[in-house]
């Protein structure tokens, strides 16, 4: 291989890579349903008979340049009860998603934490805490 095609061939693998954060957001993009999670303070929770947790990832043109807009609702079926709306900045570094701001007080210690992508493809999402594999949460398109 000649000179001028091995730094072709470079480039292109750096192109590439960039792009993975972006082609990771495109799927995330939309509004995801919290199905599961576990988290120290309640263990395993699969039921929400009084809400819907739901995640809305914002679309960004540059997912690996930008800190990116998302929103973390809890839409509580009680009338008398008011719907928790968080909004959130994140980035993602390959795998990997870190929530950096929670624009609330109330879900910050839930929320501003690194995620690793264990699944985000075929509807469902899986976050799984870098820390420790205990803490996760689930959830579908």
């Amino acid at each position: 291989m000649n000179k001028k095609s091995y730094i072709v061939v470079l480039f292109l693998m750096i192109a590439f890579a960039c792009k993975k954060e972006d082609r990771i957001l495109n799927k995330l993009k939309g509004t995801w349903t919290v199905s599961e999670y576990n988290r120290k303070s309640t263990g395993v929770v699969n039921s929400f008979p009084s809400s819907k947790n739901t995640f809305e990832f914002i679309y960004s043109k540059n997912a690996y340049t930008s800190s990116l807009k998302g929103v973390y609702k809890v839409d509580y079926f009680d009338a008398n009860i008011a719907d928790v709306i968080d909004t959130f900045k994140y980035e993602l570094k390959k795998e990997e998603l870190s929530i950096t701001k929670v624009q609330k007080s109330v879900n910050v210690s839930f929320l501003r934490q690194r995620f690793k992508l264990d699944e985000y493809k075929n509807n469902n999402l899986t976050l799984t805490r870098i820390d420790t594999s205990d803490y996760y949460i689930k959830a579908t398109k």
